[in-house]
């Protein structure tokens, strides 16, 4: 998670410049779904994710949010797992 969570910071950090009154909550929802058989080395992946709540209403912001999830990989799990995300963004005081 903390691999996707600095690309989400990195995201936020790169819009905020050009729009500083960009912040508000985003639950970002994700599904962790077994390995499949044959996968390389027997990794879950992230796959569905999608925003619950959106705040934001920014689309570039969206899309980078779910692009950071989609494809991580994790240690196997035996059956899918179903993630909400919470994160709340706020511009830095000027």
């Amino acid at each position: 998670i903390e691999e996707m969570n600095d690309q989400i910071r990195e995201c936020y950090h790169g819009w905020v410049q050009s729009n500083p009154e960009l912040q508000g909550r985003v639950t970002l929802s994700f599904t962790i779904s077994p390995a499949e058989e044959g996968d390389e080395g027997g990794l879950s992946q992230i796959k569905e994710a999608q925003l619950l709540v959106d705040d934001l209403a920014h689309p570039m912001m969206s899309a980078c949010l779910i692009n950071s999830a989609e494809g991580l990989q994790f240690e196997a799990v035996s059956s899918p797992t179903m993630v909400h995300y919470p994160y709340r963004f706020s511009s830095p005081p000027r």
